[in-house]
């Protein structure tokens, strides 16, 4: 049967991104690959909770490409606490031993001195001096042919050359030409301007994107966790952190194939910092599957025993919901919600007045009063951060909060996922892998992200790669991508769409791109391989009947792009750029409720081949005119015709697959 594999996206034509006349994607996400045993670590943190820790050992964070460049000007700044001041310690490196323009930063042994050195002549040496175990700001620029060092906002000195920075060398934090970094950074940054003219006090929060960001690393996440994610949002995004055994779960889910799962026994998530203002307006909603409701468990707290202003939503044993504010406000519902169904629930204040809406109706009990609430990290799932008991059992989705009265009266309640906007103070959607640890505050106001779900042994690989240094890898013994759709997104109706990959296959093998939900129909697109001639070669375009045929078209051990695409009622194949196969005058209107990668949905052959796949697009429009086209030389980027965007990055053997869905800058 023909199977149907991957990705699809959404771009303007042709090889330009094109998004509108006035938003312009700001940038594809960097790719950081953890190496040695450099991870997330919570001993230590300048914001958010957590850190980069590096121990000395070959721990890095490589970037994949070079982020200085050649002449042009740029800003690295980065918070860093050395643990130890015993040997020259490196910061980072774009470099090679020899090369002219190689750049470093380091620390001197013994001494504290910090380092900004790019060869031939930029050697600038910190009068001022860092202590271990003491975090400090450092940053080092370019400001055309001016080089400058700060330390702690402090001008450290300057050098004066017109070296090109070497290019041929990845940017890696964490290693160098000395020692390899020993502690903890935080809020690392690159920037292709020069952002200080002169001294300055260090930002006193984390580090929000803009239009001038290259890279931004806010080494935010789970203990231990070895994912490290770029931000390229456009607010400040939360640090994130498991408590107990939170995780993503597969068991459950509202929206796409995964929710958060609170076992009851200390399970939470802390945001590491106070989310609900002291006394402005404020809306906490969520979408909840308890599976047990036996007694006073919590959803949502800033809280800590005893203090003035403690505040905590929660459940009572009968089903009701409560709010509690030390300083006034204390009641439960009327209404009740129900074990074992997804319900969902919001908390309201508007000026003195406290609402509770459950499933969107107002209920009728409510609070009135002007309480200064607690200002203490916000922790969804568990009264606090470590004691209490009162922990919520079950599932939970789409958690948000927002700084303002969402809701004044009854309301619809939402039948897609959030989407990020000016009012978001913190936005979970609960997708991942099952088990993983790794939360993610979507701090995006394109889209909401879609869930990509791996299946077997589906995980990140460093073995191929097209773009970024990793790739999707698939053993051939059952690994594929499920992908559900969320709020129609995979509705085509009668207009243009783009799909499109780049795969790597070991063997020549049959593969499947399959939006059929086991069901085949006109209405549904097949995209496969098969061995006609023997030989798994050939590409199939299919509805009910393959509509177009390819012979002689895929080949094995080399990356291949491929697309499907429907332009002006007209679908057509392509392979590296040139049309296969015949046109389709196609009228269909597709409707799909998932879709999946190198997987067939109908039939006993399951068409998951051994190999890889990088940057997987769905698209709203016909991205290429024509017949042909030039092969995409770089990843794709999100923009406001994408539907999702899979680059494949992380760790390797990570198994959380990311759908990009970056914001656009205005």
């Amino acid at each position: 049967m023909p199977l149907g594999a991957f990705r699809i996206n959404t771009l303007a034509k042709t090889s330009a991104v094109v998004v509108g006349p006035f938003t312009e994607a700001i940038r594809t996400p960097i790719s950081l690959l953890a190496g040695g045993g450099a991870n997330i670590s919570t001993t230590e943190s300048k914001f958010g909770g957590s850190s980069a820790y590096f121990d000395a050992s070959g721990d890095s964070i490589n970037c994949n490409k070079p982020l200085l460049p050649t002449t042009g000007d740029f800003t690295i700044e980065y918070w860093l606490n050395q643990t130890t001041l015993a040997a020259n310690r490196d910061h980072w490196q774009q470099y090679a031993s020899g090369v002219t323009g190689r750049a470093t930063g380091y620390t001197s042994q013994t001494t504290g001195v910090v380092n900004f050195f790019v060869d031939p002549d930029v050697t600038i040496a910190s009068t001022d001096t860092i202590s271990a175990g003491v975090w400090h700001h450092i940053a080092m620029q370019r400001n055309g042919t001016t080089f400058e060092l700060f330390l702690d906002g402090v001008s450290q000195g300057t050098a004066t050359s017109s070296t090109s920075v070497y290019q041929g060398g990845n940017f890696i934090i964490g290693l160098g030409p000395w020692s390899d970094a020993y502690g903890y950074m935080d809020e690392f940054r690159i920037s292709n301007i020069a952002r200080y003219s002169s001294g300055f006090t260090p930002s006193t929060t984390a580090f929000t994107h803009d239009q001038y960001t290259e890279l931004l690393l806010h080494a935010d996440g789970t203990n231990d966790l070895t994912t490290f994610v770029d931000d390229t949002g456009d607010r400040e995004r939360v640090g994130l952190s498991a408590i107990g055994n939170a995780q993503i779960s597969t068991t459950q889910s509202k929206f796409g194939t995964s929710s958060i799962i609170f076992d009851g026994t200390g399970d939470g998530i802390n945001c590491n910092k106070p989310l609900l203002p002291a006394t402005a307006d404020w809306t906490v909603e969520m979408w909840v599957y308890p599976t047990s409701i036996v007694g006073l468990d919590y959803f949502f707290t800033q809280y800590s025993l005893g203090a003035s202003g403690r505040t905590g939503m929660y459940h009572t044993s009968g089903g009701n919901i409560g709010l509690f504010i030390n300083g006034g406000i204390s009641y439960t519902t009327t209404g009740t919600i129900s074990a074992n169904t997804w319900q969902h629930l919001a908390w309201v204040r508007n000026g003195s007045t406290f609402k509770t809406y459950i499933n969107g109706s107002e209920d009728p009990t409510s609070g009135t009063a002007s309480p200064s609430i607690q200002q203490i990290a916000s922790i969804v799932g568990k009264i606090n951060s470590s004691g209490g008991t009162d922990d919520f059992i079950g599932h939970m989705d789409e958690i948000r909060v927002s700084d303002t009265a969402r809701y004044t009266s009854g309301f619809s309640v939402p039948t897609e996922r959030f989407v990020s906007d000016e009012n978001t103070l913190l936005l979970i959607h609960g997708v991942g892998t099952g088990g993983s640890t790794f939360f993610l505050d979507d701090n995006s106001s394109a889209r909401a992200p879609m869930s990509i779900r791996p299946i077997g042994n589906t995980s990140i690989s460093t073995t191929q790669s097209k773009f970024g240094g990793t790739s999707a890898s698939l053993d051939g013994t059952g690994d594929y991508f499920i992908i559900k759709d969320e709020g129609n997104k995979f509705d085509f109706g009668t207009g243009d769409f783009t799909i499109e990959w780049f795969q790597y296959l070991t063997a020549l093998d049959r593969f499947a791109i399959d939006f059929r939900a086991g069901s085949s129909a006109l209405t549904k697109i097949l995209i496969y391989s098969y061995p006609a001639d023997g030989t798994a070669d050939d590409l199939y375009f299919y509805n009910t009947a393959n509509r177009i045929t390819a012979l002689n078209c895929i080949s094995a051990n080399t990356w291949q792009h491929i697309v499907v695409q429907r332009e002006s009622g007209v679908t057509r194949l392509f392979v590296d750029g040139a049309q296969v196969g015949s046109d389709y005058a196609d009228t269909n209107s597709y409707a799909h409720t998932e879709m999946r990668i190198w997987h067939n949905s109908i039939g006993a052959e399951n068409y998951t081949p051994p190999g890889y796949i990088d940057e997987f697009r769905v698209s709203s429009v016909a991205r290429y005119t024509g017949t042909s086209y030039t092969v995409p030389t770089q990843p794709f980027k999100n923009d406001e015709n994408t539907i999702m965007l899979m680059h494949a990055d992380g760790t390797v053997g990570q198994t959380d697959f990311l759908d990009d869905n970056s914001a656009f800058f205005q």
